[in-house]
């Protein structure tokens, strides 16, 4: 059975709907974030940017300010080769094709974004598919130094500086590469990367390249779906949600979030 997703649409709606009652006392407002202004058109960029240099392997990223937070703006590209009990390595090149790493990152297990060997961190360390992993701190996770993977609360942070609301995917979608191209309007250059599948015993199964794209989350749902933020060429939304297809055994891009 398809597990139920959070559309953030609705999310809002019912946070608009908490703050409407007749005693404030016992419904008081609940904390949502304002709107951030665009920060780039076609005539204009006032976006901020910096650079993050991955002190493991030497890549380098460009970072975008939305708000509080800083984010990757590119999707991560480390060669996190950790095994898992039935494979040699737990992130992988769309297609099994290196050049495909260089350009738009790897793809990630969910133990593997996680960091669950804890090479690098013990806060996500053991988290993977069949373990739960409620934790309450920061995960760094595969991440640079100095980064971490996004909270689902995060990832929502996001979404309320775009604004709730229609086109909010396309805001954030890049002008190229997809089937229905975005407006890129705050710079954070979501492009479409197919996921990689595990079905009836293997992995390899893919997506057309230019309609979707998911990134991971430290949100864990149960032992088997993780939230994922995931973006479509269907419509023109966003959502944050734990579909049967965002099992944690399947593998997707992650972005970072500075600490």
């Amino acid at each position: 059975m398809k597990k139920n997703a959070k559309i953030v649409l609705f999310v809002l709606g019912m946070a608009i709907l908490a703050a409407c009652g007749s005693d404030e006392s016992s419904n008081p407002e609940p904390f949502y974030l304002e709107k951030v202004p665009p920060c780039r058109s076609n005539s204009e960029d006032n976006c901020e940017y910096g650079l993050l240099t991955d002190e493991r392997d030497g890549q380098t990223y460009k970072t975008v300010k939305i708000r509080d937070l800083w984010w990757m703006k590119e999707n991560l590209k480390y060669r996190y080769l950790q095994p898992t009990s039935s494979m040699d390595s737990s992130s992988f090149c769309y297609n099994d094709t290196l050049e495909y790493c260089g350009i738009d990152g790897r793809l990630y297990l969910w133990s593997a974004a996680m960091d669950s060997a804890g090479v690098f961190s013990d806060n996500g360390k053991g988290c993977g598919y069949g373990s739960e992993c409620n934790h309450a701190a920061v995960v760094r996770g595969v991440c640079p130094a100095g980064w971490h993977l996004p909270s689902e609360e995060e990832w929502n942070n996001l979404f309320q500086a775009v604004g709730y609301g229609n086109f909010i995917g396309d805001k954030l979608k890049t002008t190229t590469g997809w089937y229905s191209n975005g407006t890129d309007d705050y710079s954070f250059s979501v492009a479409p990367v197919s996921p990689m599948y595990y079905h009836d015993g293997q992995y390899g199964f893919f997506l057309r390249w230019d309609t979707y794209t998911a990134y991971w989350s430290t949100a864990s749902r149960d032992e088997f779906y993780a939230v994922t933020m995931y973006v479509t060429n269907v419509d023109y939304y966003v959502y944050v949600g734990d579909y049967y297809d965002f099992a944690k055994i399947n593998a997707y891009p992650v972005r970072c979030v500075k600490d």
